[in-house]
Parts: C-alpha cells; sequence; structure tokens
C-alpha cells in the first residue's frame, strides 16, 4: 500500500534529514564491522562501548530539551563522524566510535521525534529515504534492517541457559527471546522463564548468573 507523501515543515525536514545521515553511517559502519576479524572486534567493541558510556555518563548543569539534548551530543561527538567514502587504512577504531555516536544521537533523535506531532511521518519518511539509499548503492537487506545487535551477537535467540536464582539460589532454565545492544545502554538480554515471566539483564549480570 503506497502513502501519500505529508508536506513537512523545515524543522521536521531537518530531521528527517538527520536521521537518514545517523542511520546511514551506522550501517557503513556495520557493513565495514562485519567483514572485519570479529576476535579483533569483541574486544575492542566492549573497551571502546566502556569508555564511551563512561564519557556520557554525566549530568548537564540545565535541564535540556530533547533537541537541546541531540544538538549536545552531537557537537561533543562531531569528531567521530567522518566521511562515509571507503578507506581502508581507517583504524576499526573509527567505525566503532561512529557507530557508537550515530547510535547515541538516534536514541536522542527518538526522543524528541516523540514529542513531535508529525512523529510518526517524520519516522515514516527518514526510513522510505534510507532504503531507497540503500537499494541505490545495492546494499538493502530487509532482514538486516535495523538490527545493529546482530553485529555481535553472543547468545542465539531461543538459546536455553540455567542460572542461579540470584534470590533463592535456586537453579532456574531461561530462553533468551531477545537481545540487543546500544551505545549508551550497553549489551542487554531479554530472559524468559520456565512460567512464562520475562526479565532483562545486562551482559555482565547475565554472566554473574549463569551456570558454567
Amino acid at each position: 500500500m503506497s502513502h501519500s507523501t505529508i508536506k513537512l515543515d523545515a524543522m521536521s525536514q531537518e530531521m528527517v534529514d538527520t536521521m537518514v545521515d545517523y542511520e546511514i553511517a551506522a550501517q557503513t559502519c556495520i557493513r565495514h564491522l562485519r567483514t572485519s576479524d570479529r576476535a579483533v572486534v569483541t574486544p575492542l567493541w566492549a573497551k571502546l562501548g566502556e569508555e564511551f558510556r563512561k564519557d556520557h555518563n554525566t549530568h548537564p548543569s540545565k535541564p535540556l530539551s530533547a533537541r537541546e539534548a541531540r544538538k549536545a551530543f552531537h557537537s561533543k561527538n562531531a569528531s567521530f563522524f567522518f566521511d562515509l567514502a571507503p578507506k581502508p587504512s581507517r583504524p576499526l577504531e573509527h567505525y566503532i566510535r561512529m557507530l557508537f555516536a550515530a547510535q547515541g544521537a538516534m536514541q536522542l533523535l527518538a526522543l524528541e521525534k516523540a514529542d513531535h506531532p508529525q512523529g510518526r511521518e517524520i519516522s515514516r519518511q527518514s526510513d522510505v529515504k534510507v532504503e531507497e539509499i540503500l537499494r541505490a548503492g545495492g546494499l538493502w537487506d530487509a532482514s538486516k534492517a535495523h538490527h545493529v545487535h546482530q553485529l555481535l551477537r553472543t547468545e542465539p535467540f531461543n538459546t536455553t541457559i540455567r542460572c542461579r536464582d540470584q534470590l533463592s539460589g535456586d537453579v532456574v532454565k531461561y530462553l533468551v527471546v531477545d537481545h540487543g545492544a546500544t551505545a549508551l545502554k550497553g549489551t542487554f538480554y531479554e530472559l524468559q522463564d520456565e512460567s512464562g515471566h520475562l526479565k532483562t539483564v545486562t551482559e555482565e549480570e547475565l554472566d554473574a548468573m549463569r551456570l558454567q
């Protein structure tokens, strides 16, 4: 079903264009990292991710609007964004830092968009433009679209793991039903116990719970 394009005001159009820029930057980095040596990427990802979260675990001196927060974040991370033209000599650190910066900016942009009266249309138009750009470059893969966390997935979905309940000490079986990784939140897993209850844990919490 086709959708008619709604005319956006200048600020809304700027949000669309910015979302597209961040998404293309993230996808560019992901494609490069997927073709790199996982044994090198994984520890580097963890190290730089921890540094990135520590660097951004601060609070502004005054409350910021969603738009102000996004602009401030971009300014702080402007040095991480670079020309997307392929350069084999560029180190992996650059791609990882740029991916974290793009992800973080997209999270803040999502908050800004949530308060916008045309938020849904902004999302729709940015998604369409991203797909058009990737298709034009022969890079579109619908199965991987917007799934940044697939890059370094460590626990396959539908895998059952045995853990020690931290309160009762009992052995509990969990099914891994989801997994994600963001620059600001880090790596996390969604687990379902045998009664159907869900819980979300960080990678560090999962390592502490899991029975070897």
